[in-house]
C-alpha cells in the first residue's frame, strides 16, 4: 500500500481576510477555489513546507502560527492527508503564477465559493483555528 501524501493548506490571514486561489483548467478541481499550499517534501516539517510553497506559488513570506487537524481523503485512487496551517503574511503581495486568480475573502464568504472538496472540509476547523490566535 502506498503511503498517503501529506499536503499543507495555507490559511493565509491578513486584516481579517483569508486568501484563496482559483485553480487553472487542468485536473479534477479545475476552476475551483482552494487554500494555497502543496505537498510536504521528505525531511520537511509542515511549517517549512507552507513557507516554501507560498514563497514559490505566491511570492510572499509568511509566518506559520498554528497547525490544524489533519483530514484524510482519497483523490484519483490515492490517499491524501490535508493539513491546514494558519499563517500570517509577513512581506510581499500575493501574485498569480500557478493559479488563475486570487481573492481575499472574509471567513463568512468562504462557504459561498465553489471550493475544492478537501478545502471545503477544512472550513469546519476554520472558526476554531482563527479563535486560537486571539
Amino acid at each position: 500500500m502506498t503511503a498517503p501524501i501529506l499536503v499543507v493548506c495555507a490559511l493565509l490571514h491578513s486584516r481579517g481576510l483569508l486568501l484563496v486561489a482559483r485553480r487553472g483548467s487542468g485536473g479534477p478541481a479545475a476552476h475551483r477555489w482552494e487554500f494555497p499550499g502543496g505537498k510536504v517534501e521528505p525531511g520537511e516539517t509542515p511549517e517549512q513546507a507552507v513557507v516554501r510553497e507560498l514563497r514559490e506559488e505566491l511570492g510572499v513570506e509568511v509566518e506559520p502560527l498554528r497547525v490544524g487537524t489533519v483530514h484524510k481523503t482519497d483523490l484519483e485512487g490515492r490517499a491524501f492527508l490535508f493539513l491546514p496551517v494558519l499563517c500570517a503574511l509577513r512581506s510581499g503581495t500575493p501574485r498569480v503564477s500557478e493559479h488563475e486568480a486570487l481573492c481575499w475573502c472574509s471567513p463568512e464568504e468562504l462557504p459561498t465559493l465553489d471550493l475544492a472538496g478537501p478545502d471545503r472540509v477544512l472550513l469546519g476547523q476554520l472558526e476554531e483555528i482563527l479563535a486560537s490566535t486571539g
